[in-house]
């Protein structure tokens, strides 16, 4: 029987790089999108070096709600917000080796042709892979996968026919090892490891965003980043 490994999170916008890890240990990845929204969580915004400080960077929502599913949640349909978020990256990174590469992805996700957020966070991770030449199938939830929590993950792992799963670290004080055996799929955790790079700033700053990593690095050093990772 062959083995096929799956990882499923809620579409971050431009995540960490912990985040395209999962992804690299994955063959496939599902964007969980039929749940619901979370107002100051990373869906909508990452972090990156603003005047040599961590700061966000944001995709406006045109009325956030916690009880709206992320697939339902709109952006703001104006022009104004992606010109101010283009506007930090010039300002904070044109002098980055990698810049001009780097912002040219962000435009092509800013220009994706939808109003939600879901579909622009998700852009922008797959946007992210292609630039970095991490080539994995994608996938997103459904709400004919009953169930929440740990028992629609079993569920999506069922649909895909998937024989392991595996979840970033936050996971682990929430689903079985029993459950997820008693379903023939094996569970576990990544345990991403952050490579320190040259930033503009000292000390280093881990975790940003991963257009970060992409200001100062070639493609394939983040790929190479992305691949190094464990797991238990």
């Amino acid at each position: 029987m062959s083995t096929k490994t799956i990882s499923v999170n809620q579409p971050y916008f431009f995540p960490y790089i912990g985040f395209f890890q999962l992804i690299y240990a994955s063959d496939k990845f599902i964007s969980l999108e039929d749940v619901n929204y979370i107002t100051g969580g990373w869906i909508n915004r990452n972090r990156i070096l603003i005047n040599n400080e961590p700061a966000y960077l944001s995709v406006k929502i045109a009325d956030a709600s916690q009880n709206r599913k992320i697939n339902e949640t709109e952006i703001l349909n104006t022009e104004d917000w992606k010109e101010d978020l283009l506007k930090k990256l010039r300002i904070s990174y044109s002098r980055a080796p990698f810049y001009t590469n780097t912002f040219t992805v962000v435009r092509k996700v800013l220009s994706t042709e939808s109003d939600l957020i879901s579909e622009i966070s998700l852009q922008s991770i797959i946007e992210v892979c292609r630039y970095i030449g991490l080539e994995r199938e994608f996938g997103k939830s459904s709400p004919d996968t009953p169930g929440k929590g740990e028992e629609k993950i079993i569920g999506l792992c069922r649909r895909e026919s998937a024989t392991s799963y595996i979840n970033l670290p936050g996971g682990e004080g929430i689903y079985s090892r029993e459950k997820f055996r008693e379903n023939s799929i094996g569970l576990r955790f990544l345990q991403p490891v952050i490579e320190e790079y040259g930033q503009f700033r000292k000390p280093f700053v881990p975790s940003l965003s991963i257009l970060d990593v992409m200001m100062f690095n070639p493609p394939e050093k983040v790929l190479e980043m992305a691949s190094k990772y464990g797991l238990k």
